[in-house]
């Protein structure tokens, strides 16, 4: 079996509302996918100097496990590990403005209100549907 397997049980287990199996899915599919790799970019400077920038190569695969599994320690009310899931996306695809905004809902229910208001806004500009007073909505009762 390999992580393509237990990524697609995990997606059922997920859809089954059975998020502590679906978690044990994800994390082996993450386990079993090697595809996150670094590799180092040299450029010359403008003075001639050598500017050396690693760079973190991550399959598409790979970061819809990592949110699939934030999703459900998020739903188990486990934030900080929904936050560490969730930090992994915007590492490897900064660019994801739900992650943004999903990590700072996990920030919001862990009362790290500074982090939460950068979340908010960097998924605000990175799509504006994911407005503050969007966020404010969902955790109004």
């Amino acid at each position: 079996m390999d992580a393509l397997f237990y990524f697609n049980q995990g997606v059922v287990k997920l859809q089954n509302k059975d998020r502590q199996g679906a978690i044990a899915d994800f994390t082996k599919s993450i386990e079993l996918n090697s595809s996150i790799s670094k590799r180092t970019i040299t450029d010359a400077g403008p003075d001639g100097s050598t500017i050396s920038t690693n760079v973190f190569d991550i399959c598409e695969g790979e970061v819809n496990t990592y949110y699939n599994r934030g999703c459900a320690y998020f739903d188990l009310g486990q934030y900080a590990e929904a936050l560490y899931d969730l930090t992994k996306i915007i590492e490897y695809a900064p660019e994801d403005a739900e992650a943004h905004f999903r990590s700072g809902m996990a920030n919001y229910c862990l009362r790290n209100n500074a982090a939460m208001r950068v979340d908010v806004a960097n998924a605000y500009r990175l799509d504006p549907k994911y407005s503050h007073e969007y966020f404010l909505s969902l955790f109004q009762h």
